[in-house]
């Protein structure tokens, strides 16, 4: 006798499935968000990070950057540790080189025993909020740490949906079967999209201390910098704002090595309220690193623990000028590591072959002229300074 086949676990899958999405949409926005029991008088901060962006094409004259420039200060010759944005996130959140925090391949994330400012504010008392245009920094690999709202959600329906993993998985199924465009919109969003759920966030969020982080990838990025001063004007806390707009990497020029500084050297500015600003522009090379420790010397805060940075905000009242040093690390082509060094206006480049190369970027900025063979003294320093760096860098490797 025939029997009618069984439905089988998909249709109830699916249903519940959508339950959950439901619920996580409505149950998202109403969380505990943070900021109620943080110190009356505590300031904000604010951490924009940018993909893609040469510090050499950029000249500052677009309304973006100049509504941030103005009045704050400009790092002429800040320079990213690695041309990746991953690692450049995690070194930005956390205080710490590529090769301490140990992000450094395309897919590493950024472990849980790795304290982030987001977890350290959020301790203190802060309302914490990240909002990123890139799966790149997204929850799945770590950078959600500590952020008691974190939107990675891309989906074109409602915030907050794919936080929950089993739905994720269904959406993503069901919006690749309109084709490949289609599932790249729950990998990666716009700019413009990204500054608006920060928006949202921070007019709920403007009469409590908040520590907020958005991450920009690709769109008019020039754009979405005017439309964050504005949102930070109409919730009347741009004042008590500490902001920092930091490129995470420039862009890799063809054929060159991925740490000439086209891909390494980024913009920096820092917009400091109640700071008597006196070198708007500095010219002094700073790094990435050094972003954790000034916003904690902004807030007067030791509660990251271990961290190499330096603090920045001592460049714009004069009371700083050493330049200082910073290693490079990428993941070639052909995933292996390159290690490198730039100090003192000498860029030095080892490949993963041993192949080394020095340019004096004091004369040849475009890094045209390798002078490695005349200058054994300058391959001698770089080498001694990077021996650290080599022990790092290989038991990182062996460790894989």
């Amino acid at each position: 006798m025939d029997r009618a086949p069984a439905l089988g676990w998909l249709p109830f899958s699916f249903g519940s499935a959508l339950v959950l999405a439901l619920g996580a949409a409505l149950v998202y926005p109403q969380r505990d968000t943070g900021g109620s029991y943080a110190l009356e008088g505590d300031q904000n901060v604010v951490i924009i990070t940018v993909d893609g962006v040469r510090r050499d094409t950029l000249d500052f004259t677009e309304d973006g950057w100049t509504l941030w420039a103005s009045g704050g200060v400009v790092f002429a010759d800040a320079v990213s540790p690695t041309p990746a944005p991953a690692p450049a996130a995690a070194t930005v959140l956390t205080g710490l080189h590529p090769l301490r925090h140990k992000v450094i391949f395309d897919g590493d994330g950024l472990r849980l025993g790795y304290r982030t400012l987001a977890e350290a504010l959020e301790v203190e008392g802060w309302a914490t909020g990240g909002f990123v245009s890139s799966q790149e920094v997204g929850s799945s690999r770590g950078f959600s740490q500590g952020f008691r709202i974190f939107d990675d959600s891309f989906s074109p329906w409602l915030p907050g949906v794919t936080r929950v993993n089993l739905v994720g998985h269904m959406a993503t199924a069901f919006v690749g079967l309109s084709g490949p465009d289609a599932l790249a919109g729950l990998r990666a969003r716009s700019a413009a999209d990204t500054v608006d759920r920060f928006g949202a966030w921070l007019a709920v969020h403007r009469e409590v201390p908040l520590f907020g982080w958005v991450h920009l990838d690709g769109g008019d990025i020039n754009q979405a910098l005017v439309a964050i001063h504005e949102q930070l004007e109409a919730a009347d806390v741009l004042d008590r704002t500490l902001v920092v707009i930091a490129g995470s990497h420039g862009e890799r020029e063809p054929g060159r090595s991925a740490l000439h500084d086209p891909a390494v050297r980024v913009p920096l500015v820092l917009h400091m309220p109640d700071v008597q600003v006196t070198v708007p522009v500095v010219q002094a090379q700073v790094r990435l690193m050094d972003v954790a420790a000034t916003v904690l010397e902004f807030l007067r805060l030791d509660v990251l623990g271990e961290t190499e940075g330096v603090d920045l905000i001592g460049y714009g009242q004069g009371l700083r000028k050493a330049t200082v040093w910073c290693s490079l690390v990428v993941e070639t082509e052909d995933g292996q590591a390159a290690l490198g060094m730039r100090n003192n206006g000498i860029k030095y480049i080892r490949d993963p072959d041993g192949v080394e190369h020095v340019y004096d970027l004091r004369t040849d900025p475009t890094e045209e002229k390798d002078v490695a063979e005349v200058q054994a003294s300058t391959v001698a320093q770089a080498r001694a300074l990077l021996s650290g760096e080599d022990v790092a860098l290989e038991k990182i490797l062996r460790s894989r």
